[in-house]
């Protein structure tokens, strides 16, 4: 079963002709065509994958990608990107952990100084009606 197909004529700058020519040669595809349709059906897929997402391009050390490497091949996520949001989430979650933590102890240390404030006043109002007696 053949699909029907449509044919788009598009302009592009001779720098992005060269670019698409090194990109045809290093993927050993036939036509410059084949290169477009490519880079059109990895763009479909992005913006399919994207609809509630946002795609952030991030530099990795090489160091650390291979690790993330070794760790999809040994099973512990489909892929790298699975890796990343894996990780990603962690580090988030144990952030969100810390403040929830640090908050709790500020508000316990505030608690803790207002009694400390409440039982001096106290004090010295009671020291104050002992000096008027």
């Amino acid at each position: 079963m053949s699909s029907r197909t449509s044919r788009l004529n598009l302009r592009v700058s001779d720098d992005t002709v060269r670019i698409l020519e090194e990109i045809l040669e290093r993927k050993n595809l036939r036509s410059l065509s084949d290169v477009i349709r490519d880079a059109l059906d990895r763009y479909i897929d992005d913006e399919a994958d994207a609809w509630n997402s946002e795609i952030i391009k991030v530099k990795i050390p090489r160091i650390l990608l291979e690790d993330l490497e070794n760790l999809v091949m040994a099973g512990d996520a489909t892929d790298v990107q699975q890796a990343i949001n894996f990780a990603l989430r962690d580090w988030i979650e144990r952030r969100k952990q810390y403040l929830l933590e640090g908050r709790d102890a500020l508000r316990k240390k505030v608690d803790e100084v207002l009694s400390e404030r409440a039982a001096k006043e106290k004090m010295r109002s009671a020291a104050q009606e002992m000096a008027k007696r």
